[in-house]
């Protein structure tokens, strides 16, 4: 088995983690008897970082059990595309000069992250330290090659005039593919045989980003900006379920803010800023679960945008547009073939009634 570490980095985490799983494979194919340990390298606060830096320098530290190899492989790595406080970059330091003398002990370790900021700090250290390998998913193979592969796992089979509706809807990256496979496989209620109308009738459609512009313009709290603006979308073939899953994202992290700016969890009196987000995340004494919605799992740059949203609504009318959008989505689903543009608009258009005052464009004057 060869030692040493390894970084796995590129910009499609499907490609990337697929990459790190063949290598880790490889690995333990040519010695049956390694043991492989694992971590989750996927860290919201940095309690978290403190006890996933400890805990992967004890396994470097630390002979096998019942073998005489071992093999280390931390996956989901998200650390290496923020930048680090000084606490959290001084124990990374200290873990990549364990990694680089892993292989002196013959350990072999694998580590995959996605995405990465390569002009940061974090990861050019540990690349520094590692033999890095960057996995490149532009272009249409990414999608081709997860499409291929999840279609096999979950037993699906494509004709070719659906493979490319579905190459078309979820554009070049590999990243969206598992999860609309999944989808598509509950639409087809024990049926392999997938045809371009399934593709249709549950795939969104993820190449296209022009979506963005109506939904700006609602969270302006504009609704003659955004009438226009999705009239404009849906009249030129744009995908109402694009647009609903961004927008029931964005409207379900204002309602965590917005709960928490009346409870004062930034102690600043008025909006939120990057830097007050990750004081709050810090004192947080309940860990966040992986995988949470919890606001605080998001980035602290990111929810400072999003918060610029605020003054424009209030509580109650953003839980009456998550109520809406939900009832938006139902009929997506269960009307989708009879389902007219015109119906579709004003569906959309109907979520402006949630607010108490539709017409309102300049957002409420802001109190200390």
């Amino acid at each position: 088995m060869d030692g040493g570490a390894q970084l796995i980095y590129g910009d499609d985490s499907a490609l990337v983690h697929g990459r790190a799983e063949e290598i880790v494979a490889d690995k333990l194919r040519r010695s049956p008897d390694c043991q492989l340990e694992t971590f989750v390298g996927q860290l919201l606060i940095f309690q978290d970082f403190q006890k996933f830096t400890d805990g992967l320098t004890e396994a470097l530290a630390t002979l096998p059990l019942f073998s005489s190899k071992k093999c280390i492989w931390v996956k989901s790595i998200n650390f290496l595309a923020v930048p680090l406080a000084d606490e959290s970059l001084a124990l990374l330091e200290r873990l990549g000069d364990q990694l680089a003398q892993a292989k002196n002990f013959g350990l072999a370790v694998v580590l995959s992250a996605s995405p990465v900021d390569r002009r940061l700090r974090p990861f050019k250290l540990l690349r520094s330290k590692c033999q890095a390998i960057e996995v490149k998913g532009s272009g249409p193979n990414g999608a081709e090659i997860a499409l291929d592969h999840g279609a096999e796992n979950l037993g699906l089979v494509f004709d070719f005039s659906a493979r490319r509706t579905f190459l078309d809807r979820v554009g070049p990256n590999a990243g969206p593919v598992t999860g609309e496979l999944e989808k598509l496989k509950a639409y087809l209620l024990g049926r392999c045989k997938v045809t371009a109308d399934d593709v249709r009738a549950i795939v969104c459609e993820m190449s296209r980003e022009d979506f963005f512009e109506p939904i700006e313009a609602f969270y302006r709290r504009d609704m003659d900006a955004f009438a226009l603006a999705l009239s404009r979308f849906l009249g030129s073939d744009g995908e109402p379920r694009a647009l609903l899953t961004a927008m029931q994202n964005k409207n379900r992290i204002l309602m965590q803010l917005k709960a928490a700016q009346l409870l004062r969890s930034w102690r600043t009196g008025g909006m939120p800023s990057k830097e007050s987000l990750e004081r709050a995340r810090l004192l947080r004494t309940i860990p966040v679960p992986e995988g949470s919605d919890d606001v605080f799992s998001l980035n602290p740059w990111y929810l400072g945008r999003l918060s610029e949203c605020l003054p424009f609504f209030d509580l109650d009318e953003l839980a009456r547009i998550q109520e809406a959008l939900l009832d938006i989505f139902e009929s997506l689903i269960t009307e989708w073939q009879d389902l007219s543009t015109k119906r579709i608009l004003d569906k959309f258009l109907f979520l402006c009634n949630c607010l108490r005052n539709s017409a309102r464009s300049q957002p409420p004057p802001r109190h200390g």
